[in-house]
């Protein structure tokens, strides 16, 4: 039920109530302390951001004639928010997806200046207009700021975003951080998000 969370941070927490269970308490603590400091210190480097330098940013995608965006106040939303960035989506309250049509995103997302965990399979621009053609009115996808979160998928299709990136929300917020304001880690290699490539 960890994904009920919409702290990142409390998300991570979880490790300490799964050690309880091999008598690991002081490891997990030791190992969460280090999470919370390192996350905490880039959320201060976001910080720094000035509100009106900070990027609007969509998520989802449509399926079944639904698109489905996180919730204004789940982990991706608050994460997109440490990571000095403005979700469109976050007046709302929900911390589960929201389900909406395309034509609202479309509404909602035409300032949007990034689009990421778009489709999981998506690697170029031409996969994402294969998708839906009406994902081209996007400006991500216009400007080519589409960014998804499989870049580390291994053979078997197991993705390391929600293995390893549930517990180090701080490697995520890294990736978040390092897409929308590149400036503030120049050294930063990415662990979980790729930029699609053009056609």
């Amino acid at each position: 039920a960890e994904w009920l969370e919409y702290s990142p941070l409390g998300r991570a927490e979880w490790l300490k109530m799964m050690a309880v269970f091999f008598n690991l308490e002081a490891v997990a603590q030791s190992h969460f302390d280090i999470i919370a400091k390192d996350y905490n210190s880039l959320l201060q480097k976001a910080a720094t951001i000035p509100n009106d330098q900070r990027p609007i940013v969509m998520t989802g995608l449509e399926f079944g004639g639904i698109y489905y965006a996180a919730g204004g106040n789940s982990n991706i939303a608050h994460l997109i928010s440490d990571a000095g960035g403005d979700y469109i989506w976050s007046k709302d309250k929900g911390t589960a997806s929201i389900e909406t049509d395309l034509e609202t995103q479309l509404v909602l997302g035409e300032a949007a200046d990034f689009w990421i965990n778009g489709g999981a399979f998506w690697d170029t621009l031409e996969d994402v207009a294969n998708s839906d053609s009406r994902y081209t009115k996007f400006k991500p996808f216009q400007t080519g700021q589409i960014w998804t979160n499989n870049l580390a998928v291994n053979p078997a299709g197991a993705n390391d975003y929600y293995e390893r990136g549930v517990s180090r929300p701080d490697l995520i917020l890294a990736d978040l951080i390092s897409i929308f304001h590149p400036q503030l880690l120049p050294q930063h290699h990415f662990l979980f998000y790729k930029k699609l490539s053009d056609y």
